[in-house]
């Protein structure tokens, strides 16, 4: 179960996926998971069931895709998805009065597309500003808007109030805020939305991607994968809360044995 059909937003990659390993190896966003509300079980089981049961041929498909395109192809097409959306997370830094944050993402857009490709290369990545997604929903919670009861949506997963609330407007957002849905808003041919659905889809299959071995984890060690994936929605989502602020990376901090360590940040 992961938010993967409308990873269509502005959010390109793992901003809201259940399966963050980073999250779950720690503590942050632990005391948000005793908020969870959920009104709604005996809806969100059956609809949680039905998306595992989509999920088992959907990864299938995304093992064929790891094992034929190569792994630095890849990863330099999530470096790109995630530079396009650096202007979306500095709009959310402003909103959140987070002016580090705000720079930050503005330099890493501006460093990466002239000096990386386009993105294709983490060129900021490796001077120590690492990725750091910011979605609205969590800028709601910084400001203390409440998570609402706990949703299973159908073929997105995980998700509440606020969260849903967070990706309507961001799907709403996309084309006029987000660099990748300006220049495919500004494609005057019957080929628009083809191109358009052609890259929301590559978004798809990037996510799914960097977090099948995740997926496949949970749904191994959990005895009830709806607990367990509720629970760790929440403690990601949380966390992300928590941890809303950019902080800049110390130079002492920035090395190789670092890099190799935070490979999703670099």
């Amino acid at each position: 179960m992961l938010t993967f059909f409308v990873a269509t937003p502005v959010i390109a990659d793992d901003d809201y996926a259940y399966g963050d390993e980073d999250y779950l190896e720690d503590e942050a966003g632990s005391e948000y998971t005793n908020q969870i509300w959920d009104p709604f079980e005996s809806v969100n089981r059956p609809i949680a069931k039905f998306n595992d049961f989509i999920m088992e041929p959907v990864l299938k498909v995304i093992d064929w895709y790891s094992g034929v395109v190569p792994q630095h192809v890849r990863t330099g097409m999530r470096n790109a998805i995630r530079n396009f959306s650096e202007p979306y997370y500095a709009a959310n830094n402003v909103i959140e009065g987070d002016l580090d944050g705000v720079f930050a993402s503005v330099a890493r857009f501006t460093i990466n597309t002239l000096a990386g490709f386009g993105g294709i290369i983490d060129v900021a990545g490796s001077s120590c500003m690492p990725h750091t997604p910011q979605g609205l929903s969590t800028t709601m919670g910084v400001y203390g808007v409440p998570t609402g009861p706990y949703l299973v949506l159908p073929f997105i997963g995980p998700s509440n109030v606020r969260h849903s609330a967070g990706m309507a407007a961001e799907f709403f957002l996309d084309e006029r805020i987000s660099p990748d849905g300006v220049i495919i808003n500004k494609i005057d041919s019957p080929g628009k939305d083809a191109v358009y659905y052609s890259y929301q889809g590559l978004k798809i299959i990037d996510n799914l991607d960097y977090r099948k071995d995740a997926i496949r984890s949970g749904k191994e060690i959990a005895l009830d994968f709806y607990s367990f994936s509720k629970a760790a929605f929440y403690q990601i989502e949380g966390g992300r809360i928590t941890n809303a602020k950019y902080v800049w990376v110390a130079d002492s901090d920035c090395n190789s044995t670092a890099r190799k360590n935070r490979k999703d940040d670099f």
